[in-house]
């Protein structure tokens, strides 16, 4: 079981990692291009800036889910750090049920928005706007995921004494 989550997590992390920097190197490409058209051509594509929006909501929401597998979020532990250490384990677990909760709950609201954009079509690109709002749903997906594989570790390191 150990083995399985840990290669779930590993793939979930190369693919995040790589869907990040895919569509980081296409905002950097199509801003460039904007610019760059503005200087060469009569008119700059109008596409440019909705798909930079697009590319740059993408990069956010594929990269979030990694900076919650990294602990990058800021939190106030002070709180947590004067407690005795017995209390410090199930403040955290209960600290990070809540967070998994918030982020299905976001998740399942996020779920009937992205149904609203099969039904518009974006100016610029024209295509469904469905696939701009998928964003929208995939951020706190992978955030609770991550959060749900740090519950589980904190929980078996707790009651194994072991690793995840």
């Amino acid at each position: 079981m150990k083995q399985k989550i840990n290669k779930i997590k590993l793939v979930m992390d190369k693919l995040l990692e790589v869907l990040t920097i895919i569509s980081f190197l296409g905002l950097i490409g199509v801003v460039l291009l904007q610019v760059l058209a503005r200087f060469i051509l009569p008119q700059a594509p109008v596409w440019t800036e909705e798909l930079a929006r697009v590319l740059f909501i993408y990069s956010t929401s594929f990269s979030v889910g990694l900076a919650a597998r990294d602990g990058a979020y800021v939190s106030v532990d002070l709180i947590r750090k004067v407690l005795p250490l017995s209390f410090q384990l199930y403040v955290e677990i209960i600290i990070k049920i809540i967070i998994i909760s918030f982020m299905l709950l976001i998740s399942h609201y996020a779920i009937d928005f992205v149904k609203i954009g099969s039904f518009q079509t974006s100016p610029a690109l024209q295509i469904q706007t469905f696939y701009f709002y998928i964003a929208i749903l995939i951020a706190p997906l992978f955030i609770g995921i991550y959060y749900l594989i740090s519950l589980a570790q904190v929980v078996f390191s707790y009651k194994y004494d072991g690793e995840l």
